[in-house]
């Protein structure tokens, strides 16, 4: 009979230690007091929270946050996203001097309007790599004549519940209906010239909108950006004529899915 009991003892202790998934918990800190973390299971989604004593970090990982997860993309020549988008930041298009300058960099960033500088060296160096404004030279296009000069604004957006993103040049639509549309424009790139630099090729926005007060009857002589044309050939070396008609501007779309 002692036995029974001792057994009955033992289930109730284990079934009651065994906590339901969805109130299962733990804790912890450092003895140093450095840190202290806190997790719990609920309904299977772990929770972590977590606090530096010393002030420099702290990061947390809420209920649900993995579903918050998305596709995230640059969205050019507009400083706001699409209906389906939300905004991480908005900033302005920045990259190395089109000319007299070599090195620096080839891609085109887009940066914050209010950046973070860390323990900054005092005065300009004449060595280091160099980020620009890049302006719209758009003067020859009627359709953004307006623009011509402004700095070109962007957008860092996130598509939420979509996990991949593609930029398609050429097309200003996406290639099925499993896709969804963040936006079509057209093609860019710095544009060609004997002493200009090379950069990547983005998609601008069509209903552009630059960055407010940036125009002027000059050029800065930053960054520049302008439209990209076909170059089609009938005897190799360039695009079938066919189907790229030559001087004609590239369009472009930037799909999620």
């Amino acid at each position: 009979m002692s036995r029974i009991v001792l057994l009955f003892a033992l289930c109730l202790v284990g079934i009651l230690g065994f906590s339901d998934k969805a109130g299962a918990s733990s804790s912890g800190s450092d003895e140093g007091g450095r840190y202290s973390y806190g997790g719990s299971d609920e309904g299977g989604r772990y929770s972590y929270e977590g606090s530096d004593d010393g002030g420099h970090y702290t990061y947390g990982k809420g209920k649900g946050r993995h579903d918050e997860s998305g596709s995230v993309f640059v969205r050019w020549g507009r400083p706001d996203c699409g209906e389906y988008s939300e905004l991480v930041y908005s900033g302005r298009a920045a990259g190395s001097k089109h000319r007299d300058l070599n090195g620096g960099g080839s891609n085109i960033l887009c940066v914050p309007h209010e950046p973070t500088f860390v323990n900054p060296a005092a005065g300009e160096s004449n060595t280091r790599a160099y980020l620009f404004a890049i302006e719209h030279q758009v003067a020859d296009f009627p359709l953004y004549q307006p623009y011509h000069l402004q700095d070109v604004s962007c957008a860092v957006c996130m598509a939420t519940e979509r996990h991949a993103h593609l930029m398609i040049p050429g097309k200003n639509d996406c290639p099925s209906n499993k896709w969804n549309l963040e936006y079509e424009g057209f093609l860019m790139a710095e544009r060609s010239h004997e002493l200009h630099q090379k950069s990547t090729f983005i998609c601008v926005d069509r209903h552009i909108s630059p960055v407010p007060d940036t125009g002027g009857a000059s050029s800065a002589r930053g960054a520049l950006l302008d439209f990209v044309e076909s170059k089609c050939s009938v005897t190799g070396g360039g695009l079938p004529c066919d189907k790229f008609t030559a001087g004609y501007e590239m369009t472009c779309a930037v799909c999620t899915r």
